[in-house]
């Protein structure tokens, strides 16, 4: 698989070979960047990060280009379902050969994708993702005027005080 699996370093997918020979075609383009951040995430359509094929070989003097790698795909939410492979970062397929004396390109790599989750997490990908359950407390912007205040979710009552770790980002509002 193609960059880290942690997704620590977040690169595009690279591009396949080009085809040899005079007339050797381009190779396939990589996959590009996805990134998905929500509370609650629920995927019912395709997510793909995936490499575009590679040209064919256009006759026997001429090798045929390689396929783009698959890009990476991060999501990180509290509670995720994925569906059944929805989620997918494949290697481009290689072009055909263009006859007996030029040979076909390589299928590129496939991509990294990476889950990170609080609580629940349901479904699975294509390639097998990198998951990893976080520790997660929810602090979360008051909805009321004027906006100044937050609210600590915690996972669990407890009684002679304890620390936690809170991240505060900004909130956006999508219409």
């Amino acid at each position: 698989p193609y960059g880290s699996v942690d997704l620590s370093r977040i690169t595009l997918g690279g591009g396949g070979g080009g085809g040899g020979g005079a007339y050797g075609y381009y190779g396939g383009q990589g996959g590009g960047i996805v990134l998905i951040i929500g509370r609650q995430i629920s995927i019912s359509g395709l997510v793909t990060s995936s490499g575009q094929a590679g040209a064919n070989g256009p006759n026997d003097k001429s090798g045929a280009a390689g396929g783009g790698a698959g890009g990476p795909i991060l999501i990180r939410s509290q509670t995720m379902t994925l569906g059944d492979n929805l989620v997918s970062a494949l290697g481009g397929t290689g072009g055909a050969s263009g006859g007996w004396n030029s040979g076909a390109g390589g299928t590129g790599s496939v991509g990294r994708i990476r889950i990170e989750y609080c609580e629940e997490l349901a479904g699975s990908t294509n390639p097998e993702a990198s998951t990893q359950q976080l520790s997660c407390h929810i602090s979360e912007q008051v909805e009321a005027s004027p906006f100044d205040q937050g609210r600590l979710n915690l996972p669990e009552s407890f009684s002679n005080g304890r620390t936690y770790a809170i991240q505060y980002a900004r909130r956006y509002v999508f219409t």
